[in-house]
């Protein structure tokens, strides 16, 4: 395993364990999504770049690209 490998997992498993200890499994079985996309497009589509709201919202699909270097993620 290379160093970059063996960092990359040193970090995967430090923030699995942080997810741990708040309670909360990292890998599980189920999903609940709160919103589909559109809702959310349709929900927050007028706020500004930028701008951020208080509320959290978990979303699931596939990832159809990944822009900016992950900054912006495509779901289908």
């Amino acid at each position: 395993m290379s160093t970059t490998e063996k960092d990359l997992r040193e970090v995967r498993l430090k923030k699995a364990n942080e997810m741990r200890a708040l309670g909360m499994n990292p890998y599980p079985y189920t999903f609940d999504a709160t919103h589909k996309t559109e809702e959310l497009h349709d929900k927050f589509g007028h706020l500004e770049d930028g701008q951020e709201t208080n509320e959290t919202v978990f979303v699931a699909g596939r990832i159809r690209a990944i822009r900016n270097s992950g900054m912006f993620i495509d779901f289908t």
